[in-house]
């Protein structure tokens, strides 16, 4: 079976994972965290990758949502360029929140596949 990757709204590098010949990973895109949360099944999705700072619902409450409901808890990366508070201080409530990685814009798509590729393991080519 294929991991399957929730994307809240950041994919900018994901065309570029995918070309790379990484084609294991299937990749559902959600255009906010809202719409995220929705699409989310637990014993469909092996990783979660959001952003911050998203419209309708950001993803410290994403992160929180998830908290309380998932068991076992699902990976998560958060993504932050910053916004009212800095990426810095969005990120380290990211990991407080419970995210396994977090990266701060700008970074390279060979940082996000790096990314993906620690939090699952023996899947990408």
């Amino acid at each position: 079976m294929q991991p399957t990757l929730i994307n809240a709204r950041y994919c900018a590098a994901l065309p570029t994972f995918n070309a790379r010949g990484c084609s294991v990973h299937t990749v559902i895109e959600a255009r906010n965290g809202k719409e995220g949360l929705q699409l989310f099944k637990p014993a469909d999705i092996d990783l979660v990758i959001t952003d911050i700072i998203m419209p309708e619902m950001e993803g410290l409450e994403v992160l929180r949502k998830l908290r309380t409901r998932q068991m076992p808890p699902v990976k998560i990366i958060a993504i932050s360029g910053g916004g009212k508070q800095s990426a810095a201080d969005n990120l380290k409530m990211a990991k407080f929140l419970g995210a396994a990685k977090v990266l701060a814009k700008p970074f390279s798509n060979e940082v996000l596949i790096s990314a993906i590729n620690e939090l699952l393991p023996g899947v990408s080519k």
